[in-house]
C-alpha cells in the first residue's frame, strides 16, 4: 500500500504492548516493515508507550530501527539525531526534548503512605519476587530486567473488590499530588504526565519547526492510558482485545477505527483503514 499523503506529512503515534506487539507473546508480525515503509513514505511513527527508555533502545537496537519516542506513560521524550538540529541535551545517541520529574525520595515516602493506608491490597512491582515478576509481566531474564529500570514512575498491582475501592485510590493519590494511570497490566504511580500531554508536546515542536509542513495526527492504542493519546489524534485507532466498548465511549472522534483484529495484525488493519479515510 502507498502510504504518501500528498502535502501533508502524517505523525503516527503507537502504543507498543497488545497495539504494535502482541499481548501475550510480544510478536509483531511484519509491523517493523510497515513502519520503516511509513517513514520512507515522508511520515514519522512514533512510539508512545508505558515502556522504559531501557527497553524501547534495546528493541531499536535489536531491529535496526530509530524513530522519536515517548516512555514512561509520557513522562519523557527522545528524538533520533537530525529531526530537531536545535537539540543540544543527549542521552545515549538520541535528543532529549523532554524529561519529567523522575522518581526520587518523595514518591518513595509515598509508597510507603500506600502500604498504610490501603495495607495488602496494594502491592509493588519491585516488591514481588522473580517469579511473581515474570509471571505478572510475561517478561523473562533481560528483558525483564530492562522493564525494571523505571525512572519515571512505579508499577503497582492493586487487589480492589470494586470500583469503589479503586476510586478511593485515585483519590488518595491524587490528593498527595501523585497521578496514577491504568496500563494493560498494572498501574503506573508517577509525578504529573500522561501520553497525551507528551504527544502534543511533540507535536507542537514539528509545527513549529517544520512550518512550512501540514500534519495529520494518527494515533493507535487499546487501553485507558492511551485514551488522552487518542483524543489528541485526526485520526484515533483502537486495537481490540481490551474493554473496548468503555474505552471508545471515552473518545471524542468521528474518524474513531476500531479494528477486527487483536494486535499486532490490527495494528497494520488500523493503519490501512486510516490512510484509505484520510484519501476519501
Amino acid at each position: 500500500m502507498n502510504y504518501i499523503i500528498q502535502n501533508h506529512t502524517a505523525l503516527i503515534f503507537t502504543d507498543l504492548d497488545a497495539t504494535f506487539l502482541d499481548k501475550d507473546n510480544f510478536s509483531f508480525a511484519n509491523n517493523v516493515d510497515i513502519a520503516n515503509k511509513l517513514v520512507s513514505s515522508g511520515n514519522y511513527v512514533i512510539f508512545n508507550t508505558s515502556k522504559t527508555f531501557a527497553e524501547i533502545i534495546h528493541f531499536f537496537e535489536k531491529h535496526s530501527i530509530s524513530f522519536p519516542f515517548i516512555c514512561e506513560n509520557g513522562a519523557a521524550i527522545y528524538l533520533p539525531p537530525g529531526i530537531i538540529d536545535s537539540q543540544k541535551n543527549k542521552r545515549a545517541q538520541f535528543e532529549i526534548l523532554f524529561e519529567s520529574k523522575r522518581i526520587d525520595s518523595s514518591i518513595r515516602n509515598f509508597k510507603k503512605i500506600l502500604k498504610k493506608r490501603f495495607g495488602p491490597n496494594i502491592i509493588f512491582f519491585n516488591d514481588l519476587s522473580h517469579s511473581e515478576q515474570v509471571k505478572l509481566s510475561g517478561l523473562e531474564d533481560d528483558n525483564l530486567k530492562l522493564a525494571v529500570k523505571r525512572e519515571y514512575s512505579e508499577l503497582i498491582l492493586f487487589n480492589s473488590i470494586g470500583s469503589k475501592q479503586i476510586d478511593e485510590l485515585y483519590n488518595f493519590v491524587k490528593f498527595h499530588n501523585f497521578q496514577l494511570i491504568k496500563g494493560g497490566r498494572f498501574f503506573h504511580l508517577s509525578y504529573d504526565c500522561n501520553k497525551g500531554f507528551a504527544m502534543q508536546v511533540l507535536v507542537n515542536t514539528f509545527k513549529k519547526y517544520y512550518s512550512n509542513r501540514e500534519f495529520i495526527t494518527i494515533a493507535l492504542g487499546d487501553n485507558e492510558n492511551d485514551i488522552g493519546m487518542l483524543n489528541q489524534a485526526n485520526y484515533p485507532c483502537l486495537i481490540s482485545g481490551g474493554d473496548d466498548k468503555l474505552i471508545s465511549k471515552k473518545i471524542n472522534s468521528e474518524n474513531l477505527i476500531i479494528s477486527k483484529q487483536t494486535a499486532p495484525e490490527g495494528w497494520i488493519e488500523c493503519i490501512n483503514n486510516t490512510f484509505k479515510m484520510i484519501r476519501g
